[in-house]
This record gives structure tokens, sequence and C-alpha cells, in this order.
């Protein structure tokens, strides 16, 4: 599924979609020609948290046992997209929304490792076009987590004290809100996890958001 009407070639964002039949599939009408334009409508997995809390770990394991998803760290963007003014992370976060729409058009759904809140991502134009989000918020306990900041490699710079102040607070923030937020999140605390079991917990909760999709 493009921009670009395969029709007149018009291009075009926020198309008017219609839901399938099929829950995998929607339909996106263009607004030029009126063609009928049907497209993949993957559900997206999304796994967040502060610094210090396991996201990168997770996310270099998970690919490394090749489950079934492409799995992305969103830093990989993190300077190819103009961030400089106010506008700026919703174009980051729309990109990639665009980003995991066409990989969605192939065999696998996405696994996307990083910071955010749900409601960024649930704002932008290209999420008309990507089917159900789950999202997950890894935690940890205050201690854990800011000793796991510190031990990082200097050139990290995340032993600074305001910066773990910070992640330790949105750590928090995340716990708090769970149940309050639109759209809500699961938790996964990581305190007393293992890398594997950080990984054996995140899969088992994908296959507890498919089973609960029907």
């Amino acid at each position: 599924m493009f921009n670009v009407c395969p029709t007149c070639g018009m291009y075009e964002v926020e198309r008017e979609v219609l839901a399938d039949a099929d829950p995998v599939f929607a339909t996106a009408i263009c607004g030029s020609c009126g063609a009928r334009i049907r497209f993949r409508r993957r559900p997206l997995y999304v796994v967040t948290g502060a610094s210090g809390t396991g996201k990168t770990a997770i996310c270099h394991e998970l690919t490394r046992r090749q489950p079934g998803f492409l799995v992305l760290e969103s830093d990989i963007l993190w300077g190819a997209i103009d961030v400089s003014d106010g506008a700026g992370l919703d174009r980051y976060w729309n990109a990639w929304l665009r980003m995991v729409r066409n990989i969605h058009q192939g065999p696998q759904s996405v696994i996307l490792c990083g910071t955010q809140v749900p409601e960024t991502l649930e704002r932008q134009p290209e999420r008309r076009y990507v089917g159900e989000t789950h999202y997950l918020a890894l935690v940890a306990d205050p201690e854990e987590q800011a000793r796991r900041l510190r031990a990082r490699p200097a050139w990290r710079e995340s032993g600074d004290p305001a910066f773990i102040k910070e992640h330790v607070r949105f750590n928090r923030w995340l716990i708090d809100h769970a149940g309050a937020g639109t759209p809500s999140w699961d938790l996964l605390d990581t305190t007393d996890l293992t890398v594997s079991g950080t990984a054996d917990a995140v899969l088992a909760w994908i296959s507890a958001c498919h089973s609960k999709s029907g």
C-alpha cells in the first residue's frame, strides 16, 4: 500500500480507510478518483519504557531469536529526521508508522522497541493504515533501574544524576498511569528477569494479545 494511487497517480496520506470483512485487510479510498486500494493492516506490537528497563537488550535478544516478527529499534531513525521544531517528534513517529505500514504488506508484523508514550503514535496520520496497536511498558524497581544506568559505559552518559532522575520519574509515570492511558498499556517488571526471561515474557504477551483479538 503506497501513498500514490495506482489508478490516477495522486499522492495522498489522509485517505478514508474502510474496514474489511477480513481483519487483516482494509481498503483506502482515493480522494481524487475514488479508486479502492486494498492493503494489509497487520497489528503492531510496541515495547516502550524508560531508559534502564531493558528495551535495547530485549530488542537484540528478540532479533537473535527470529520469532516470526520483524523486530526494530526506533532509535535507528534518530538523526535522520529533523526533530528540531515543535512538530519534529510527530514527523518522526509518523515516519515510523509509514515504514511499519509498508513492512506490513509483507508476511510479518513489527515489534517496535523504543521510548515513547502511546498517544504519540495514535495521533499520527499514518496510524489509520496500521492494524490494532498493542503497547507493553518495561518497568523496573527504581534502585535497580538507577544501578543499570550507572553501570553503562561512560560514553552513553547515562550516569548523570539528572538523566537518572528523569528516567526514574518516567518509569514511575508509566507504572502509575498504565490503566488510565488512552490507549492503555500493559506492564512487565524486568527487575528480577534475565534478558532471556524478559524475551519469553514479551513473546507470551504478544501471544495473549493475539488470542484476545481473536
